[in-house]
């Protein structure tokens, strides 16, 4: 019996000495952490001691981060929306020996506000709804093996209401927001430490970003709110914390306003 666990742990040992990893360092692994909140989200938690893995389809991006992070991190190219992302996903967590915190900060906003294009609607839905279930799916259920653990999603303030400019990515972050309440509320009812973390943010300064938009925070700020509601485990968050009063507002106001303005 003791032979048989020595060869099963075996590979996992040395692949664990090959990356250099204390054994009883936290890891982490973020999901789109080419650019933007995932890739600061990832500088801060390098920072704090996490052996972190790196994940997004742009390898050269990866590539040039992990030479800026040094040697605690590990990258893995995986295109959230095809069909190998699990397999792929699941791989790293076993290269990495298991996993502490996962952070799936992939999204897209799509390109045309005016149209209603059934590519961009179709890509928006592929990426933001199913390819973010894909890779909690793979999260969630590694956690529940190993009796704990955290998932940190990446959802919007314009989860709350639906927006003229952008149906679909509203449609999709409310899925997000609601998917991510259903699990934390699978959890809590278990009684397992698993941990599940909505952030909400306003408008982040990205390449993607509107340039009429206000209150824009820097990818900087929002990594750090998202690094403290891991470190407190808190189940919501608005970053900055004045969107929650906006998200509370939208709540409230009734259509024939609503509709007038046009959304937000």
């Amino acid at each position: 019996m003791k032979l048989k666990y020595t060869v099963l742990w075996c590979p996992i040992f040395i692949s664990m000495l090959m990356l250099g990893v204390d054994l009883n360092t936290k890891k982490a692994i973020v999901i789109g952490a080419s650019h933007g909140i995932g890739k600061e989200v990832a500088t801060i938690l390098v920072d704090k001691g996490y052996h972190v893995g790196l994940v997004s389809r742009n390898t050269k991006a990866l590539a040039r981060l992990q030479k800026n992070l040094g040697g605690q991190t590990i990258t893995k190219k995986i295109d959230i929306t095809k069909p190998g992302a699990q397999k792929s996903l699941d791989d790293l967590i076993y290269q990495m020996n298991g996993v502490d915190v996962v952070v799936i900060s992939a999204g897209i906003w799509p390109e045309d506000g005016v149209s209603i294009s059934w590519e961009d609607e179709r890509n928006t839905i592929a990426t933001n709804v199913s390819g973010f279930v894909a890779m909690a799916n793979i999260a969630l259920n590694h956690f529940i093996q190993q009796g704990s653990g955290h998932l940190v999603g990446v959802s919007s303030v314009d989860a709350v209401r639906g927006s003229a400019t952008a149906p679909a990515y509203c449609a999709s972050k409310a899925f997000v927001s609601t998917y991510m309440e259903g699990m934390r509320n699978k959890f809590i009812q278990s009684k397992l430490p698993i941990y599940v973390t909505d952030v909400r943010p306003g408008y982040v300064k990205t390449y993607d970003i509107q340039e009429s938009a206000y209150w824009v925070l820097s990818p900087e700020q929002a990594a750090q709110d998202i690094y403290d509601a891991i470190v407190k485990k808190q189940r919501i968050i608005y970053t900055t914390k004045r969107w929650w009063i906006i998200a509370k507002l939208l709540q409230i106001t009734p259509d024939f306003i609503y509709n007038k303005v046009g959304g937000f």
